[in-house]
Parts: C-alpha cells; sequence; structure tokens
C-alpha cells in the first residue's frame, strides 16, 4: 500500500498531453465542422439556384406578357382602323374602345419592367410611336372624316406605324425570350455544379470524420481492441455499428462517444437537409422543364373556330394515359348548344390540358375528373371538376399565382406554373377564368371562351 507522502506525490502528478475528454471534444468539434460546411453550402447552392428561377420570373416573365399583349392589342386597333375603311366605322370605334386601355396597360407594364440592355431604348420607341399612331387612328374612326382621307391616312401613317410598333414589340419579347434561355441554362449549370459539390463535400466531410475517428483510436492505445475495431468499421463506412459501453469511466464515455460520432454521420446522410436539397433539385427541374413549355408557346396567336368537343378531346387524349395510371376516371360531357370558340388551339388546347393535368394529380385513386362544354351567355364555358380533397378557402385567393403550392400538395408534383399559364392563355384569349373548391368534396376550375362569329 502506498504511504500518504507517496500518495499525495502521485496525485500531484501532472497529466501530460491532452485527457481523452479534450480529444472526444476535438472529435465532435470536427464533426460539427462537417455539418456546418455541409449546411452552409447547401443553403448558398439553394440561395443561388432559388435566385436564378426567381431571375426569370421576375425580370422577364412580365415584359413577356406585356409585349405579347400589346401585339395582341394592336392587331385589334388595326382591324378596327380597317373596319373604319370597309364603312364600318361605328364598330371600328367599338373594337378601339375595347383595345386602347389593353394596349396601354401592357406598355405601362413593359416601361415599369426595363431589364435588358436596349429594352429601355425599344419600349420608348413603341410609346412614341403608339402617341403618334393614336391621333391618326382618331381621325379615320371619326364619323365626319372623308372616305379618301381615311384611306390616305392609314396608309401614310397608320399602317407604317403599325408595323413599327409591332417590330418593336417583338424585338423586346425576343431580348426577354433570349434572357429566360440564357437563365435557365445557367439555373441548369448551377444544379450540375451543386451536385458535384455536395459529392465533394460528403466525400471531404467522410475523409475528415475518418481522420477523428483514427486520431481518437489511437489516443485509447492498443488495449482498447473493441474500440480500435470499431473505428476501424465506421471509418469503413459501417454507420449502423454501435459499440457497448462497458463502464462509466472515461473508456465507457469514449465508447459512447464513437455511438454518438456514428449516429450523426448516419444523421448527416439523412439528414433534412439533404432531403431538402434533393427535393429542391427536382423542383427546379419542375421549374425549368415548366418554363421551357411556356417559352415554346409564347408566339403570336393564331384564332380560328373551333369545335369545344374537339378541343376536349385533344386535351384529353394527352392525359388518358396518366389518368389510367392514377386510377382516376375520365368523364366527358358536351353540350351540343355550346357554340364554337375563337381560339388558338394549340394554347387553348394547353390551357385546358393544364387543368387537367392538375385535377388527376389531386384526384385519389378511384376518383373521377368531368370535362364539360356548355353554352353561356354568347361564350363556351369549359368545366374541369375533381372529386379531390378540395383547396383550403384561405388558399383559393393565391392559386393562379406562378410557382404558388398549396402547402401538403408539393410531393403531387408539378411546380406551380399549369395554373397561372392556364390563366393567362384564357385572359389572353379575352376571356376569364375561376375557381371553386369544398373540402373533402373536390375541385372545379371553369373559364369562359368567346364564341366564334
Amino acid at each position: 500500500m502506498l504511504s500518504q507522502d507517496q500518495s499525495s506525490r502521485q496525485e500531484r502528478v501532472p497529466a501530460t498531453g491532452l485527457g481523452l475528454r479534450t480529444k472526444l471534444v476535438l472529435g465532435f468539434v470536427g464533426l460539427l465542422a462537417i455539418l456546418i460546411a455541409v449546411g452552409v453550402e447547401s443553403i448558398s447552392l439553394l440561395s443561388e439556384l432559388g435566385g436564378s428561377i426567381d431571375v426569370i420570373l421576375r425580370e422577364n416573365y412580365t415584359s413577356v406578357l406585356a409585349c405579347d399583349h400589346m401585339k395582341e392589342a394592336l392587331e385589334r386597333l388595326d382591324s378596327a382602323a380597317l373596319f373604319a375603311l370597309a364603312g364600318e366605322a361605328q364598330k371600328g370605334r367599338e373594337l378601339a374602345a375595347q383595345s386602347r386601355p389593353r394596349f396601354a396597360a401592357a406598355l405601362q407594364a413593359e416601361l415599369g419592367n426595363i431589364t435588358e440592355t436596349g429594352e429601355g431604348e425599344r419600349a420608348a420607341r413603341v410609346r412614341r410611336l403608339y402617341d403618334s399612331y393614336m391621333p391618326a387612328l382618331e381621325r379615320v374612326l371619326a364619323a365626319e372624316t372623308p372616305d379618301a382621307e381615311r384611306h390616305a391616312l392609314y396608309f401614310s401613317r397608320l399602317l407604317p406605324d403599325f408595323q413599327q410598333i409591332k417590330t418593336n414589340a417583338e424585338a423586346i419579347l425576343e431580348l426577354n425570350q433570349q434572357n429566360m434561355v440564357a437563365a435557365r441554362d445557367h439555373s441548369r449549370a448551377l444544379a450540375t455544379q451543386a451536385g458535384r459539390e455536395m459529392a465533394i463535400l460528403l466525400l471531404v466531410g467522410t475523409a475528415f470524420a475518418g481522420l477523428c475517428v483514427f486520431f481518437l483510436s489511437r489516443a485509447i492505445l492498443g488495449p482498447l481492441e473493441r474500440l480500435t475495431w470499431a473505428a476501424r468499421r465506421i471509418q469503413g463506412g459501417d454507420l449502423d455499428l454501435t459499440v457497448p459501453v462497458a463502464s462509466r469511466d472515461e473508456l465507457g464515455q469514449l465508447a459512447a462517444a464513437f455511438n454518438s460520432m456514428a449516429a450523426g454521420l448516419r444523421d448527416l446522410w439523412e439528414s433534412d437537409q439533404a432531403r431538402l436539397l434533393r427535393e429542391r433539385l427536382r423542383e427546379i427541374a419542375a421549374n425549368l422543364q415548366g418554363l421551357s413549355r411556356l417559352e415554346g408557346n409564347l408566339r403570336q396567336f393564331h384564332l380560328e373556330p373551333m369545335a369545344p368537343a374537339d378541343l376536349i378531346e385533344t386535351a384529353v387524349a394527352r392525359v388518358a394515359e396518366g389518368a389510367e395510371e392514377e386510377k382516376v376516371r375520365l368523364v366527358i360531357h358536351v353540350d351540343p348548344a355550346a357554340p364554337r370558340v375563337l381560339a388558338d388551339p394549340e394554347r387553348a388546347e394547353l390551357a385546358l390540358f393544364s387543368l387537367l393535368k392538375n385535377a388527376i394529380a389531386h384526384t385519389p385513386e378511384g376518383g373521377a375528373v368531368t370535362i364539360s362544354a356548355e353554352p353561356e351567355k354568347g361564350r363556351t364555358r369549359f368545366t374541369v371538376a375533381d372529386t379531390g380533397h378540395g383547396i383550403p378557402a384561405a388558399h383559393l385567393d393565391r392559386i393562379f399565382e406562378p410557382l404558388y403550392q398549396v402547402p401538403g400538395t408539393e410531393d403531387l408534383g408539378g411546380a406551380g406554373i399549369g395554373l397561372s399559364l392556364a390563366k393567362n392563355i384564357v385572359q389572353a384569349h379575352g376571356g376569364e377564368i375561376h375557381c371553386a373548391s369544398e373540402e373533402g368534396r373536390g375541385t372545379a376550375f371553369w373559364f369562359l371562351l368567346p364564341a366564334a362569329l
């Protein structure tokens, strides 16, 4: 037995090197550094990718729609002048009265959203030309203007100004479409880069975690064979490993630290951050796909009379296979009295397709989606009704916003572009779109298109 002096001297011997607790703390600091690095990089990549999508919608989407509306309104103003030349000045004045506010609103929207080089000059030129165009148009439409003067004004003033306004509006549209394509390509490049960087981070993090494990195993020395074996297993990627804690001393604490480290690495691999990153990348891909479809459909309208049954048949054919896979029944009702509509076939079909796809996605297995067409006050009403869970009343006012999704429905697919696209197409035809829903009973979207004369 040691004497009291010997025992006292032994207790006063300072410990050399780092204690087990200190070394474990250092190991946890290393793992924490990995988590922080992955988290910061994930947030940075998500912010950059989200900002790229926001640029497309904020800077270009508004200008594209404004130019599209300007061109449509300008065509109607030119038609008003042609009515006057044909001796129907009253009809021309009525058509002009409807189209002037739409052109002015679209021009104002474009002037307030100048984002591209050269866009401001062209928008200002459109405004100057429009200011010159309108007095001449009013003179042509005036009842007291002689026919000879109308013809002279149209071919010497209106037609040249019309062509220049249209050319400049198309140039602005092209500028914004080019930037949308460039932003889309940039987003795809960022998504690819994000995947590479995350893979590198995980590899570096795994390597650094292995170094921490090696450091801890060496600090405990040879007698700790179980801990050494466990460290090698963890270093080899066995994150489900659990080391038995046989005591409550520093060795037991070290065993518990290994268990915590393995759980930390496993949680890192299966963490919400990693899951959110994967979901965000899928969402970005869906956004880009939706914007690519939007880009492919942003062309000038080609209006022609269409039978409602033909429009519904074309849209249903595109979703029939998906409905069958989801085990959702499609029901079609077309009232024979529904008049033909004056519409751009491709765009009108795209609007109906977007509503059908949305209804199928939100209808449970065994449910039904009903598509109908019926006359309503000189127009044709198209309705898409489902038997899904319905939309909470608090979200009904926002469902037509770009990229808006009702909370809890994000896993149903899509990126929140279809309803916004359908609304823009219907309104561009001079129609209107609405939605009614009752939770637990289903949702109905309907839109009105003008009847063909």
